[in-house]
């Protein structure tokens, strides 16, 4: 068996699942939007696996003494799968959100897996956070390439006290920000750590990738066990996630004002006893209602993260 590429087939298969599975306001195989359609996701999985076979490959390598962590080269694997996922027949920005995350994953899987055959929680955590601490300045404009191939929309959180100078300094839109990366030595984790405030993905690289790891893997223990049960438990924990803090896809596009209603309304779902299925039905309906403003990206990919790596533990138990 070979590590690193069952690693980039669940990371291609939870893509594939979580965009099957009819999650509320997001695009699935029974809905999508003027810009993005089930199509696209499905060009985008089949798109990725040679970046994420490339991150796992350097997690087996660095665990194995081959290769040292700063030479890792998280920000390469991201420019990579971006490159590949985005600048062929899908030009739709469909899973970046969902890149970020998969590709330390992957790493910290691949060197988890060389290490015990398999990944657990508390290990996979470690080597996450051993990968994002090593990152260098060549990560971090690796990334921003990628970041421009794609350019994401949506500036509301510009508006907000939680943005500063130093933001504006690091703004994706900066035409000197390659420049300002260089000249003060800016890391990958240095940059995420400081765009925690304002950016979901930032805050999961920040924290150790802690609700991914330490939330939502271990509800999916529960309730996902295979392909049978996928569906159902994806949907279950979508709402969930949705549930617990407002969405930071939805706060960017809509304002953070929507981004709550949304979490409430998701919380009124969790709470109905009768109906459920009616309930869920309906919130997705008032989550179309203004187009792609309010679709729950955020939430989409922290939970294709958790499905990334309850499918690897099925798939490599350690």
């Amino acid at each position: 068996m070979s590590i690193p590429w069952t690693i980039s087939q669940m990371s291609q298969l939870a893509v594939l699942l979580e965009v099957s599975s009819p999650k509320p306001g997001n695009v699935n195989r029974e809905a999508g939007f003027s810009d993005s359609s089930f199509r696209h996701f499905l060009a985008s999985a089949a798109a990725m696996g040679r970046g994420i076979h490339l991150a796992a490959s350097r997690g087996t390598l660095a665990a194995a003494g081959e290769l040292g962590l700063s030479e890792i080269g998280i920000g390469e694997a991201i420019l990579t799968t971006v490159l590949d996922v985005f600048t062929r027949l899908n030009r739709s920005n469909t899973i970046l959100g969902t890149i970020l995350l998969h590709a330390p994953l992957a790493t910290a899987m691949g060197a988890c897996a060389y290490e015990s055959g398999g990944i657990r929680p508390r290990e996979l955590r470690a080597w996450i956070q051993r990968t994002v601490n090593a990152t260098t300045v060549e990560d971090t404009l690796n990334v921003y390439r990628a970041l421009r191939t794609v350019m994401p929309r949506g500036d509301r959180h510009k508006a907000t006290s939680a943005w500063t100078e130093f933001h504006a300094r690091y703004d994706i839109e900066n035409p000197h920000v390659l420049e300002n990366v260089k000249n003060d030595r800016m890391t990958l984790h240095a940059l995420f750590k400081a765009s925690a405030r304002v950016d979901r993905v930032s805050r999961e690289w920040a924290d150790g990738f802690e609700t991914v790891i330490e939330t939502l893997w271990p509800a999916l223990r529960e309730s996902l066990h295979g392909l049978e049960d996928a569906e159902e438990a994806i949907v279950d924990l979508f709402i969930c996630q949705l549930a617990e803090e407002p969405d930071g896809h939805i706060a960017n596009r809509a304002g953070i004002e929507a981004a709550e209603y949304v979490m409430q309304a998701a919380r009124d779902v969790i709470a109905s006893t009768e109906n459920r299925e009616v309930r869920i039905r309906d919130l997705d309906t008032v989550l179309r209602s203004r187009g792609n403003e309010l679709n729950p990206g955020s939430t989409e990919d922290l939970v294709s993260a958790a499905v990334f790596c309850r499918l690897v533990e099925i798939e490599m138990p350690a």
